[in-house]
This record gives structure tokens, C-alpha cells and sequence, in this order.
């Protein structure tokens, strides 16, 4: 066979096909890095609410007196704020020792995407029976 009647490169069909495969590899990368943003964002939203509560939740394990059977509410920002309440819980013997178990209730909420979404939490407290 001659140098002439041997072919070089790629065809056009050769061509075409590999256009379509890296044009869905691409595409198919485009959608993952998408949801990797929005969980990204998601867990960052989920962080700052942690992170909000756990301030909030110590104020009010700290606060002297503490007002029982009394909603408790703030807002840190104008998207974003927090709902609060005491009461006291049975517990076996605490009243024996001069002091009662309170369970403190934290709602932390906010606007996300036109929506309101939020994350409860809970904490304990001894307090003194006078």
C-alpha cells in the first residue's frame, strides 16, 4: 500500500461521537457541582443555626432567675431569630435535695430561599426550690 491510500485523523462520525460523550461528561459534572453548592450552603445555614443556638441556649441556662411556663423570644437578625420556654420536669428525688430539674425548649429559625425552616434543641438545668 502507498503513502496516499493510507488515511489520517479522525472521521467526521469519529468526531461527532466524541462531541456528544464529553458534552454529557460535562453536563453530568455541571449537575454534580450544582448540588454540591447547595449542600454546601445548606450545611452552612445548619451551622450557623448550631452555633446561634449554642450561645442563646448557655444565656438562658445562665439566666437568674429563670421564668418558668413563660415564652421566651428574640430575633438575631431580620431573617433569622429564636423561641424559647422552661418548665419544670419530674424527676425522682430532686425535691428531696432542695432543687428541681428544669428542661429549657430553644427554637432557632430562618428564611431560607422564601421559606422558613428551623431546628430545635433542648437543655437541662438544676434549680433551687425555695
Amino acid at each position: 500500500m502507498s503513502r496516499r491510500g493510507k488515511r489520517e485523523g479522525f472521521s467526521l462520525l469519529e468526531m461527532i461521537v466524541a462531541i456528544a460523550l464529553l458534552g454529557l461528561a460535562v453536563t453530568g459534572l455541571i449537575a454534580m457541582i450544582g448540588s454540591s453548592l447547595a449542600g454546601a450552603a445548606m450545611t452552612r445555614e445548619y451551622a450557623r443555626a448550631a452555633m446561634l443556638a449554642k450561645t442563646r441556649m448557655n444565656e438562658l441556662l445562665t439566666m437568674r432567675p429563670i421564668p418558668l411556663g413563660t415564652a421566651l423570644r428574640g430575633s438575631f437578625d431580620e431573617a433569622s431569630g429564636w423561641e424559647a420556654a422552661a418548665e419544670p420536669v419530674l424527676a425522682y428525688g430532686m425535691s428531696a435535695t432542695g432543687s428541681r430539674l428544669v428542661r429549657i425548649d430553644l427554637k432557632i429559625w430562618w428564611e431560607s430561599g422564601g421559606e422558613r425552616k428551623s431546628v430545635d434543641f433542648e437543655g437541662y438545668r438544676r434549680v433551687r426550690v425555695r
